[in-house]
């Protein structure tokens, strides 16, 4: 059995923090880029969107958003691939809680940079900067 001394130790734990702080720091080769989450308001002239986001860890609170305008919101998706982003949307008495950024899902491929929302009268689309031109709707519930 090889012995080893306190102070290996103690250089063992050393390097290990230095590592984990390369792992996290803002110029980490781990780092995966920045996302963009962008909510659309195109309801309706005169009607206002509220928009209230929050993630397990952050709550970016109440937003009020006109028509033609959007409400942006940025992060750095966390190294686990665990990351998720929803959003209470209100208007005229109608309130939908949609997700709008998940990590486990296509999310991560899908919005490489931005992920894009767009609110109207009947539905709520989306789509990424991935390539992807299609837009996913669904109607309001």
């Amino acid at each position: 059995m090889v012995k080893v001394g306190h102070g290996t130790f103690i250089h063992i734990f050393m390097l290990l923090q230095l590592l984990l702080l390369i792992a996290v720091s803002e110029g980490s080769i781990l780092k995966r880029p920045k996302r963009h989450v962008h909510i659309m308001n195109f309801l309706d002239h005169n009607i206002n969107l509220n928009v209230h986001c929050k993630s397990t860890d952050d709550d970016l609170g109440f937003h009020d958003v006109s028509y033609g305008n959007e409400y942006q919101f940025e992060f750095y998706p966390n190294i686990f691939g665990t990351t998720m982003f929803f959003c209470n949307l209100q208007w005229q008495g109608k309130v939908q809680l949609v997700t709008v950024y998940d990590a486990r899902t296509s999310d991560f491929e899908r919005c490489v940079n931005n992920c894009y929302w767009r609110v109207e009268l009947h539905q709520i689309c989306t789509w990424g900067d991935a390539g992807q031109k299609q837009q996913l709707c669904s109607p309001w519930k």
